[in-house]
């Protein structure tokens, strides 16, 4: 692919923003803005697609980087923390994380909360760690939201807080996460925490399920046969064991008639749609039982 040196790209509205597979070095280059011009060069998008020579890729990201780019700097991040194609360096990776963090990139701060509540890379520190994740549910990322409804419920990190913890779990379901819409529908089936309430149970069982989440389709299914909260926690605890053994790689069985809220769902499209549907959701897996 071939730039012209009077061709300039705007700063991407999302980091996964598309971009051209071919790219090459010198036509970026070609193309770079001068720090001061306003004429800032998103490296940062051509960079990702780089795939056979990773170090032109990390000195295209630290050129952006140093122009402010904070998406830039993200990937950077995640790059020296994954080790994938360099040395894993935690202290360059929490360097660039924080970098972008503190111009409130919203995926840097998520990757920073995840970093310090795991305690697997960096010493365990949850106040940080919950700090981080609530500069990034502000900005409605919803796997912070979801993360955020996990720790308030369970209580190992905080302090419980079921009203909290609802209310982050509802505001990442609203926004298409499977994982919230499930623990949602789990809760209210078993009426421990809040009221019981089958209905709504079904409710987020159902959207969940839409999304392919085997075990919200497996409650669907029997829905009615769980009338005692310690049978549906053994299946809970059942069904997690099945899939380590086998793995969760069956498609799940769509409900005969499913009866999804469609204004939630129309709802959540136009969220999607709104925010590029570009969240760097193949990074967020994470256990739901």
């Amino acid at each position: 692919m071939n730039f012209k040196k009077k061709s300039i790209f705007s700063r991407p509205a999302s980091a996964e923003a598309a971009v051209p597979e071919d790219a090459a070095a010198e036509g970026i280059l070609a193309v770079w803005g001068s720090p001061g011009s306003g004429k800032t060069m998103t490296a940062v998008k051509i960079a990702r697609h780089i795939s056979q020579n990773v170090a032109q890729a990390v000195r295209l990201y630290k050129l952006s980087a140093a122009q402010d780019n904070e998406f830039a700097a993200y990937r950077l991040g995640k790059l020296y923390l994954g080790g994938e194609g360099v040395l894993k360096d935690v202290e360059q990776s929490l360097h660039w994380l924080h970098f972008a963090a503190e111009k409130k990139n919203q995926f840097a701060e998520y990757a920073l909360g995840v970093l310090y509540l795991k305690g697997e890379d960096v010493p365990k520190d949850a106040e940080k760690a919950i700090s981080f994740l609530k500069r990034a549910a502000m900005q409605q990322n919803q796997f912070a939201q979801y993360r955020l409804g996990k720790i308030y419920l369970t209580g190992e990190d905080t302090p419980k807080d079921v009203e909290t913890a609802i209310r982050y779990l509802t505001s990442a379901a609203e926004q298409g996460n499977q994982y919230a819409q499930y623990t949602l529908g789990k809760l209210y089936l078993m009426g421990k925490d809040v009221p019981k309430d089958k209905e709504t149970a079904a409710r987020w069982f159902t959207l969940a399920a839409t999304q392919g989440n085997i075990y919200a389709q497996f409650f669907l299914d029997h829905i009615n046969e769980f009338k005692d909260p310690s049978v549906m926690l053994a299946a809970t605890r059942l069904l997690h064991h099945m899939s380590r053994i086998i793995g969760d790689t069956a498609p799940a069985r769509m409900p005969p008639n499913p009866q999804v809220d469609r204004k939630l769902m129309q709802k959540i499209r136009a969220k999607k749609q709104a925010q590029g549907h570009a969240r760097d959701g193949h990074e967020q897996t994470m256990h739901t039982l």
